[in-house]
């Protein structure tokens, strides 16, 4: 098992983890950082392949923690994305006041809330 910690090291922007185990590769949060140091040091919004992520766990909708979902959807990731119910509907409703921003309600996979 190996966490790789992509963004929101030694700052609060941009959480972004990769958790690889037996194959398999979660994407923990997709948070926007908007630094140029992060683009430096990445190469681009993103260090790894998204097409080689198997799932996606948002830990809430904030968008240090989920502002980069539509542009990893764009790069590729066709997985599910899950999260608490609270967060399902908190990433829907801020579609819906910044959609033209965030455009989640037309580029996220089904969303799966997880119940309490």
């Amino acid at each position: 098992m190996k966490l790789t910690f992509w963004g929101a090291t030694r700052k609060v922007t941009g959480s972004m983890y990769v958790l690889e185990t037996n194959g398999y590769n979660i994407l923990i949060d997709c948070g926007s950082d908007f630094s140029e140091r992060h683009k430096v040091l990445t190469g681009g919004l993103f260090p790894f392949n998204p097409e080689q992520i198997n799932l996606v766990i948002l830990t809430h909708a904030h968008v240090d923690h989920s502002g980069n979902i539509p542009a990893l959807i764009r790069a590729g990731y066709r997985g599910q994305i899950i999260s608490t119910a609270a967060t399902a509907e908190l990433a829907e409703f801020r579609n819906k006041v910044f959609g033209f921003v965030f455009q989640f309600h037309h580029l996220m996979p089904e969303l799966t809330a997880l119940e309490n």
